[in-house]
This record gives structure tokens, sequence and C-alpha cells, in this order.
């Protein structure tokens, strides 16, 4: 049923095969300071070797002859334009395009050694009969040189998709080789990366509407790879955390992954997910349309649903749901030699996460989290399928999210008990890629805004002072802004009509601050329920720990949440910050 939607990305692709070059073309727009920029910021007719990786390899399992040279062509292109100076920091890695070697890039990405290297690995294990011996010979070579890139990384496994997606580079590539050392490095690595997600139950890249499908196309290529008896069956079990995690927070009216996310590039993902759930169980549930795939045109090997997880998630009736769940718990699995990405220090204390699920809506928030742009917490989405709407809290700086804002919050059911501040040494853009990390912040405008997205066009918002009413499509979100100071001064508060969104500003003429040696308080104290009157939380300041503590009490349930009032480093907000009252 796959290959039908697969053929259309090939056929399209070829469509922009550029002959002088050898590969596949595609324009890439300009950055423009909201959407990118990590690694490169090049733009113009550009060959990306990923785009490239993933023509070859699907030409060849769907057999298609008359694209064979175009595809052998792109092969030899992707061996050239690897790093192949063995002196060379970025040996086995690719660039992001081959107009811009890794050298000459922001940051090389590590991650482009295991997203071209998977390739090959399924080209040499099930295609292998459509290369010549040479061809076949250098792509083994490659593929070698991409599996040392990936083991001198060392990538740790909170990096859900890279851990899993790496693991299909050495262990394929031990095993095609017949190198027992690699074969044995990639067993031991799985090992871990098998203990790390049962012990912690999901994953740490956690409820991902982008990385958790890609975390079961990954496992997916295992189970279909894999030769190892011992490795076959970790990669079964990760199938079943893997589709937990999807299955436990997707919302069936919504059509959605219920937040938070731990990173995530779209409000909506359309059809995606839909397509996804109807692949992986056989068309029992979900939906696809035949005539407009937006999913299964990059899917290769068919996603499988474990049937347990069927019968848990999408065989019973829908029910209101509250998830308090610890996703990453302290634990001794990583080492201070591994490429910590999502959760950068070993010794963070548990994480956890909230989300409620009722018939018209879903919302969510992290207990302690960072502004980063991927991030989704203090969120709500509501409507029906491609007419849903969203709201979630941002930190802007001026016209992009600034990193070292954060939220702190509490949540039971359809209410949230929420504090912000900042942190001193997260970055501005990037908290792994900023190079400067000094607290000093030049900008024109701070501030912290809920933002709407989707279907906004009959949204109304009311005010009373800090009190926001958002109305829309047979639900109401109540958001109650208590306190909010800014280096001791009061933020101003209204809504913008104009960008959809209310705002609370810190401030809104140019100004350098220094995080770092700010004393005074920095906070916004706000309660958000959808559907239901919320009081007004009883908040104090414990001047000896410089924490801000918030006490919640509604039908006998009383919330309490502690956070640090002034700027202080990340790794202590997250140490200090407490919540307490769900059971």
């Amino acid at each position: 049923m796959y290959e039908e939607f697969l053929e259309i990305g090939v056929e399209e692709k070829h469509k922009r095969f550029d002959p002088e070059a050898g590969m596949i073309m595609q324009h890439v727009a300009p950055w423009n300071g909201g959407s990118g920029g990590y690694h490169t910021r090049i733009s113009g007719d550009l060959h990306s070797p990923t785009e490239n990786s993933a023509f070859a390899d699907h030409v060849f399992f769907l057999r298609k002859e008359e694209y064979y040279e175009e595809a052998k062509s792109v092969l030899w292109g992707l061996i050239k334009y690897q790093d192949n100076r063995e002196d060379s920091k970025t040996y086995g890695l690719w660039p992001y395009y081959i107009e811009e070697d890794c050298d000459h890039m922001i940051a090389p990405d590590y991650n482009m050694a295991d997203f071209n290297a998977k390739h090959f690995a399924y080209i040499l294990k099930r295609r292998s009969d459509c290369l010549d011996d040479e061809l076949r010979s250098a792509l083994s070579e490659s593929l070698m040189k991409a599996a040392i890139c990936s083991i001198r990384r060392n990538v740790s496994p909170d990096y859900t998709n890279i851990s899993l997606m790496s693991l299909n580079t050495i262990i394929n590539a031990g095993e095609i080789s017949g190198n027992k050392e690699f074969l044995e490095r990639g067993k031991e690595r799985l090992r871990k990366v098998h203990e790390y997600n049962a012990f912690c139950g999901c994953f740490s890249e956690y409820n991902s509407s982008t990385y958790s499908p890609l975390a079961i196309e990954e496992i997916s290529m295992m189970l279909e790879l894999f030769e190892d008896e011992e490795c076959v069956k970790m990669a079964k079990d990760l199938n079943v955390i893997a589709w937990e995690m999807l299955l436990s927070h997707y919302h069936r009216n919504l059509k959605q992954v219920s937040p938070p996310q731990m990173r995530c590039y779209h409000n909506f993902e359309g059809s995606k997910l839909e397509e996804m759930i109807y692949l992986g169980t056989k068309g029992a549930f979900g939906s696809i349309d035949k005539a407009n795939p937006k999913y299964p045109a990059m899917l290769q090997i068919p996603p499988v649903c474990p049937e347990e997880v069927v019968e848990k998630y999408l065989k019973k009736p829908f029910e209101p749901t509250f998830i308090d769940q610890t996703f990453y718990k302290k634990n001794n699995f990583r080492t201070p030699d591994e490429d910590t990405v999502i959760i950068r220090n070993i010794d963070s204390p548990d994480l956890k996460a909230f989300t409620y699920m009722a018939e018209e809506y879903a919302m969510g928030a992290f207990e302690k989290t960072d502004m980063w742009t991927q991030r989704r917490s203090s969120m709500v989405y509501w409507g029906e399928g491609q007419q849903a709407t969203c709201m979630f809290l941002r930190c802007m700086n001026y016209d992009y999210d600034y990193c070292s804002g954060m939220v702190y919050t509490n949540q039971y059911r359809n209410v949230m008990l929420s504090h912000t501040g900042f942190v001193t040494d997260r970055g501005d853009f990037h908290y792994i890629l900023d190079k400067t990390k000094d607290g000093l912040l030049t900008t024109k405008k701070l501030f912290y805004k809920f933002e709407f997205d989707g279907d906004c066009d009959n949204i109304k918002v009311e005010q009373n002072g800090g009190r926001f009413t958002v109305k829309d499509k047979g639900i109401t979100i109540e958001i109650n802004i208590t306190e909010a100071v800014f280096d001791g001064k009061p933020m101003k508060l209204c809504y913008n009509e104009t960008d959809k969104c209310i705002e609370a500003v810190c401030f809104d003429t140019e100004r350098t601050i220094d995080f770092k040696n700010l004393k005074s308080d920095c906070h916004m104290v706000f309660t958000l329920a959808v559907n239901t009157a919320c009081p007004e939380p009883v908040t104090v300041k414990d001047e000896t720990e410089q924490l801000l503590k918030s006490e919640l009490t509604m039908d006998g349930k009383t919330l309490t949440l502690c956070s640090p009032y002034i700027p202080v480093g990340y790794d202590s907000a997250i140490e200090k910050t407490k919540t307490e009252g769900r059971e």
C-alpha cells in the first residue's frame, strides 16, 4: 500500500534532477530570522545530501529501473561530498548542502552522518543486487566512515531520534562489513538506549509531533534490517514505548498531539499523524487522502503499531484524561563522555509534564522549561481537525523566541498555576549552539505573549486588568495574571488585536540587560483555566531562598508552585522549582 505513496515522492524528486551536478536540486529561500539558521544560512538552488540519499534509497527500494542511473549518480556524489579527511573532526560527515562544506557551515550538524548512512544501510542490505561491485564497495566504505563519525560523537540516549538513528548506522555497518567491533559497539549502545527509555517509561524528546513519528520510523527500519536476535528483541520493546508515547497524547477529535511538546516545528501537523496511524494499524484507525498523501510519500518501511497499544488507546471510547508524567527520571545510565542534547545536565532532577484531554480541547505544560522556539508549553488546542485553533505562551526577544525565558507550572486537569522567570546562561537564540551565554541581552522589546494560531477568525478576547477571557467554538479560557514585574517594575498587560496575542511587556524601548547582575524581581504569576472559574492564587516570597511560592485551592485540592523570582543559572532554576498537590 505504501509503495504507491513512496512513488509519488520519487517522481517529484526526479523532476528536479540536475544533470550537471548529477544530483537532485532544490530551491532554498533566504533565511528570514525566524525559521532556522542554526547550522547554515545559504540559499538559492542547492543540492541536499539528505534529500538525495533518500531519493536513491527509494528508487532502488521500488526497483524503478528507469531511474537507476540517476540514483547511482546521486550515490557517487554523496560519496564524493562526504568529509573523507581522516584527520578531520568531521570525518564521515556530510554538510547540509554540497555548496557549503562542513568547515564553512555556522556549525556542522553531526546528525547528518546518520540521516544519510541509514539509507546506505538499506541499499546494501536489501538492494545490493542493483549495484555494481565498484559502487557497492565504495558505498560500504562510506557507510563505515559515517559509523566512525557516529561512534566518535557518542550521542546520549536522551537525544531520542538520533540515538535510535545512530543504531541503524552502527549496527548495520557492523553486520554488513562483518566488523565485530562495530557490531558490539552498536549492541552496547542499543542496550543502553533500551534500558534508559524503559527506566524513564518514555522518550526524553518528549511527546514530539515531529520526532515521535521519526522514532517509529527508525525502529521500523531496525525491525526490518537487524539480523542479531538480541537487537531485534530490544527494537520490539522500543516500538511499544514509541507508539505509547504517540497515542497516549493523540487527541482523536483534534487530530493533534496534545501538549506539551519538548520539540515542535509546527503547531498543526495536518493529516500526517492520521496517516501514520492508518498505516500503523493497516487501515483500522486513522485516515488517508490517497489522492494527496502528506506523510507516506516520505516513508519507506511501513510502521506497525503493536496490538496491545491499539487495544489500550484506539479501541476504547474516548474518556477525559489527565496525565501527570515524570518523563525523565534521574539515573546513572548517561555518562559524561556522551553528547547530551535534550537534557544537557546528566545530574538533572526528575522532569515532569502535565496533559489534560477533554472531548472539546486539550491542554498541557511542563513543570519547568526554557522557552526555546521549539518548546510548546502552557498550551491549549480546541476546535476540530483541520479547523483547530491553539494558544501557547512564548517569551520574545523583539521578534524571536528568547531561549533564557522560563515558565514553571503546576497543573491539575483543566487548571494551571504558573510562574515565569529568566535564567542567566541558557542563551538567546539556541540553548546549545549560541556561542555566548553571558546573560547579556540588547533588544528593542522583551515580552511574554499568549499567541493564537490556526482558525482565529471568531476568537473574542476581553480584558479586565490582568484578567483575560478568551471565547471561541464553545470553550472559554480564563487567563488571570495576578503579578507581573520586570526589574522590580510592573509589566504592561494588553491584548494585541493586530498580532492576535495577549502581551505582558517587560520593556519596549532599546535596552541592554545584564541578567547575571539583575537582583530585582523578574516574574509573572498567572492561572490558566479552560471551561471553569479559577480563584486567585495566594503568593508569598521567601527572601532567604529567593523563591516565589504560590498556592491555589479549588474543589478541595491545593496546588503549590515554588520557583526563583530573580534570574539564576538554568540548573539552579530546575533544581529549585517544586510542585505539589495533584494527587
